[in-house]
């Protein structure tokens, strides 16, 4: 367990940035301290990958006002558990800053915040893996599958994020680029024509059959699923990118959103 925890921890540093950055101050964080147990607590709660939650690890802060030109906030975003911040840079691509962390609270009723109960459903978060986000990545390239490289950063306390500086200064997490289409049809994200949400995506097929998927490319993709043990693989896991010519267009899968792979529930 520990040198299995010691290895995702070096793979997680050796990550390379999104892009080429300037020198950037570090700090040492621990992603999830909460997550320290007593042997009696683990025994009934499991273990998961609390040794990796409670690791220190080297983060760049990362310096809103210099990453690609300036990161302007837009929205805070999230579902049930995760809470994400997304940005513009000056070259108007979009990046989301998605929290390590999760916060299942969000989504329980009013009467389990803060009672035994909830306290036992938050604990529950230490089964999730910490770095997945940054190790999945080696996998897709290694099964040739279109992806994101997410970066691990600490945002600062910084006033430039307005509204969202109560919430967000000082967390962990990981900014990963946005798969954007080019202005004006030119070649977007891998040199795609169009990136689409999976309902597009699914209307485009049902149109007409000059869209069609690539059958093998997204088998790997589920192959990577199931091997990684990753249950949430919903429609908005998915984005769709578009390539070829009017007549031939063929659609290739782009995973996202994999808080739940290498689960140890």
């Amino acid at each position: 367990m520990k040198r299995m925890s010691v290895a995702l921890v070096a793979l997680l540093l050796l990550v390379p940035a999104a892009r080429a950055q300037m020198p950037q101050r570090s700090v040492t964080v621990v992603p999830g301290p909460q997550y320290d147990a007593s042997g009696f607590a683990r025994f009934f709660l499991g273990d998961g990958w609390r040794s990796l939650w409670l690791t220190p690890v080297q983060v760049r802060m990362l310096d809103i006002g210099a990453f690609e030109g300036g990161l302007t906030p837009e929205r805070q975003g999230g579902g049930n558990q995760s809470v994400t911040l997304h940005f513009i840079d000056a070259q108007g691509t979009g990046w989301v800053f998605r929290s390590i962390d999760k916060f299942p609270q969000q989504a329980l009723p009013r009467e389990l915040n803060g009672s035994f109960l909830g306290s036992l459903v938050e604990d529950q978060i230490s089964a999730l893996n910490p770095g997945v986000h940054l190790v999945l990545p080696r996998l897709l390239q290694a099964a040739d599958l279109l992806h994101i490289q997410p970066t691990l950063y600490v945002m600062p306390d910084d006033p430039r994020l307005g509204e969202f500086r109560a919430t967000f200064a000082g967390m962990l997490g990981a900014l990963e680029l946005k798969p954007n289409e080019g202005e004006d049809d030119t070649p977007g994200f891998a040199g795609s024509r169009k990136i689409k949400d999976s309902e597009e995506f699914l209307n485009d097929l049902e149109e007409s059959p000059a869209f069609r998927l690539d059958a093998q490319e997204y088998l790997r993709a589920r192959l990577i699923d199931m091997w990684v043990g990753d249950p949430d693989r919903g429609t908005d896991q998915w984005r769709w990118a578009r390539f070829g010519e009017e007549g031939d267009q063929v659609y290739r899968p782009i995973p996202r959103d994999r808080d739940w792979a290498m689960v140890r529930a």
